[in-house]
């Protein structure tokens, strides 16, 4: 019972954050001078660059969060599938390992270099590929799972491959 109050405390702090970030957002940088006489693409920038941080960081913060509290609990189950996955003591040593770099690809994002997209996506990548070997989906047939590996991909690849690309005057 206390661990079940502790996990609820962080997803009212996590939905806190959340709110104070998208009014952080609308304040600082929705400005409707900022929108007077620039291209579209300038004047998306901002918004287009917060938007893909929060979302890679609260995805970042899910899935660490999930995974720790599945380690540390009954297991973890994924949105719209019934699969309830136990990770090991030796899957959560690499995921932490792994999850370093997507947060240090999200740091370089942070810091407008097109590589952080590249270390997000491969520690990813590098993850999904020990789950599926060795780890906690090892037993779960791949046309499960091949779905949502799609859409994530596909969203990662997005957000962290095509925003820089696009914005490539801003991103080194």
């Amino acid at each position: 019972k206390i661990f079940l109050g502790w996990k609820k405390r962080i997803l009212i702090n996590m939905i806190l954050l959340k709110e104070m970030v998208i009014s952080f957002l609308c304040y600082n940088f929705l400005k409707l001078e900022d929108f007077m006489d620039t291209s579209f693409k300038t004047r998306s920038f901002k918004f287009v660059y917060w938007i893909m941080l929060i979302f890679l960081v609260g995805d970042t913060l899910d899935t660490f969060y999930r995974t720790i509290s599945g380690y540390l609990g009954d297991g973890m189950s994924f949105p719209g599938f019934d699969l309830v996955l136990q990770p090991t003591t030796l899957d959560i040593i690499v995921f932490l390992i792994l999850q370093c770099g997507a947060i240090y690809g999200i740091y370089l994002l942070y810091k407008l270099k097109k590589v952080g997209g590249y270390w997000f996506l491969g520690s990813s990548f590098l993850f999904l590929i020990y789950a599926k070997i060795f780890g906690p989906i090892a037993e779960v047939s791949i046309s499960i799972i091949l779905p949502m590996l799609i859409l994530y991909f596909g969203i990662y690849i997005v957000m962290v491959i095509c925003i820089p690309w696009y914005y490539s005057d801003k991103f080194e």
